[in-house]
């Protein structure tokens, strides 16, 4: 198996994430995403993290994004969708620590079992660490599939509005 790791995706790089989540994600408004990405990315510039091999291909990756608190009210009522994500739901200025975050999405290319798992276990490590950093901190997620609502739960994540079941949302204390 290839080594691999993980590192914030490049601004010049986004034409092969989108090309990834349109596999994954084809519903979502990727003729827009460049634009709207962009605008997002000169505000937090690590908000999609890859997980690349050797050859500095993207096998996978996922997207946490800093927002405002009224931003987190609204996506945990269910007033606001993955979708509805734009650099106006962020702060002007985030820095870490910062108290709110959405993660909008995890994407992993590979069909092969053991690479998978490895990538898979890459994202789960760097995202623990960079919560850390911003404890204490919310983080808020939806579930748009099975796999998505299984890798929720086992992270950690709990549906507190069962009128909500696709939010999910996990606390970090120091």
């Amino acid at each position: 198996m290839s080594s691999i790791y993980l590192r914030p995706l490049r601004k010049d790089e986004l034409g092969s994430y989108i090309e990834i989540g349109s596999h994954f994600f084809p519903d979502a408004d990727w003729a827009g995403a460049p634009q709207r990405l962009g605008i997002m990315f000169d505000r937090w510039n690590e908000g999609i993290l890859a997980v690349m091999n050797n050859d500095e291909k993207i096998l996978g990756y996922y997207t946490l994004w800093p927002i405002t608190p009224e931003s987190f009210r609204g996506f945990q009522e269910g007033t606001l969708k993955d979708e509805d994500m734009s650099a106006d739901r962020m702060p002007d200025h985030p820095s870490a620590p910062w108290g709110f975050w959405i993660l909008t999405a995890i994407a992993v290319e590979p069909p092969e079992h053991d690479l998978r798992r490895a990538i898979i276990l890459t994202i789960v490590s760097d995202f623990s660490s960079r919560i850390k950093i911003n404890a204490p901190c919310s983080v808020l997620a939806h579930a748009a599939t099975s796999d998505g609502h299984r890798f929720l739960k086992r992270s950690g994540f709990l549906v507190e509005n069962p009128s909500e079941p696709s939010v999910y949302t996990i606390s970090i204390e120091k």
